[in-house]
């Protein structure tokens, strides 16, 4: 069980693709899996790497990204289900 903010991501290879993230809460590790979301539509990862970057952790996963950085800025619980509890955007704060 992890919470997690996704930096970057992108595909790689046509079944590949790359997260880059930083862990709130927990920890994953090779062969879990983790969803996002495309409007409503789950789209299911598992993890094949992963590699310390510092403060950062990138995730190789089985599973495609349809363009660069679609899901950066998103928050992931992988023990919540759904929207927006599993996954939903951060959006930066407008001054006030």
């Amino acid at each position: 069980m992890a919470v997690f903010n996704i930096l970057t991501c992108e595909a790689v290879d046509p079944d590949v693709s790359e997260f880059v993230v930083v862990f709130r809460s927990g920890m994953l590790a090779r062969g879990d899996t983790f969803v996002c979301y495309m409007t409503h539509h789950p789209v299911t990862f598992a993890i094949t790497e992963l590699v310390p970057l510092g403060s950062s952790v990138r995730l190789l996963c089985s599973g495609r990204v349809g363009y660069k950085d679609e899901f950066s800025r998103a928050v992931v619980n992988t023990q919540a289900k759904g929207v927006p509890e599993g996954f939903h955007f951060e959006h930066p704060r407008m001054p006030a």
